[in-house]
């Protein structure tokens, strides 16, 4: 920090000695308020007016862009402690500053003596000015933020689990996004407790989120209650195969349909076809018949029914027919389990 602090002084000290018949009006300029550097010179080369006044002012923006290059490397890592004090996240920027560096707010102003040949330049950032721009900028984001995770709860209390956890997760970019307006606002000397309050309001919303996905990783409950029949015996197969195709998307599992997002009811039986003797081979057929209703319970809304009838054949006899059967049943119905769940 006495570092930082010297090689300010050099810059301002070098900075100010060419400036010292700048004119009285812009004193205001040089308070504690402002970021400022003034460049005078006398136009020795005979450059015209309009180079020389280019020429004065790229210089005062070269000198005030140094000093803030000094402060941005001061302020080059930021910590933010979550909320819950188990988690540090750190940021740091990514931007390669240079003298040339994009100051926003920055504003100039010249003047010149044809008689002395003597032009004076200032470019200067009110602080005041710049902690209101780059403030309103996060408060930009938080707004942004809340409303996220509004959009995030009606959807949960819709039924649309999944839509709440897409949309929490595309927008995790907006805690980066503050990260730019965090840093002006140290370069521009934001009190240390307005500083802190900024952090703790990031740092509140974005736990919020990762918990809120957190919870939403595996939030899609099923209550599936399957009757299938084999011959007249029950077949309890078909039912663990489409729950394990259902836990591949995230989806768990309850035994009472009360606490379920969705409750799937599917009915299942065979029935025996033909028998063909084909090229002296004689192959069974089976089909399955089943019938399907998805209800969404945050709407009481049955939002799937039909029926379907698969046919499945085996060499050995109609029970094997009819596990093949049951097989090709599993294939067409895993899909629209998953895509009418999966909203």
């Amino acid at each position: 920090m006495r570092q930082l602090v010297l090689l300010l002084l050099v810059i301002t000290n070098l900075c100010n000695s060419f400036a010292q018949n700048y004119p009285p009006e812009w004193r205001m300029y040089t308070s504690e308020g402002y970021l400022y550097s003034i460049a005078s010179e006398e136009n020795e080369k005979n450059m015209s007016k309009t180079r020389f006044e280019e020429h004065l002012l790229n210089t005062a923006r070269t000198n005030l862009a140094k000093q803030i290059e000094v402060r941005i490397q001061n302020y080059a890592q930021i910590n933010k402690q979550a909320v819950n004090g188990r988690t540090s996240i750190h940021y740091s920027s990514n931007a390669s500053f240079s003298t040339d560096v994009n100051v926003k707010l920055l504003r100039t102003l010249y003047t010149y003596n044809p008689t002395t040949k003597q032009g004076h330049a200032i470019a200067y950032v009110e602080k005041r000015v710049a902690r209101d721009y780059y403030e309103k900028e996060l408060l930009n984001v938080l707004s942004k933020s809340d409303n996220v995770i509004e959009e995030a709860n009606n959807l949960i209390k819709n039924g649309f689990k999944n839509k709440a956890k897409n949309v929490l997760e595309q927008n995790l970019y907006l805690f980066k996004s503050v990260e730019e307006p965090l840093y002006w606002l140290n370069i521009y000397e934001i009190p240390e407790t307005e500083y802190s309050d900024w952090h703790t309001q990031f740092s509140r919303r974005e736990q919020t989120f990762k918990s809120m996905i957190t919870d939403l990783q595996h939030g899609t409950i099923v209550y599936l209650s399957c009757s299938a029949q084999l011959n007249g015996n029950r077949y309890t197969k078909i039912a663990n195969e489409l729950k394990a195709d259902l836990a591949k998307t995230n989806c768990s599992f309850t035994i009472n349909p009360m606490d379920a997002d969705f409750v799937i009811t599917i009915d299942c039986s065979n029935r025996n076809g033909n028998n063909p003797v084909v090229g002296g081979v004689k192959t069974y057929f089976s089909y399955i018949d089943a019938a399907i209703s998805i209800t969404k319970t945050a709407t009481d809304q049955c939002i799937y029914e039909d029926e379907i009838s698969v046919k499945g054949g085996h060499t050995l006899g109609y029970a094997e027919a009819a596990r093949v059967a049951y097989k090709n049943v599993k294939k067409e119905l895993s899909p629209i389990l998953i895509e009418n769940i999966k909203q």
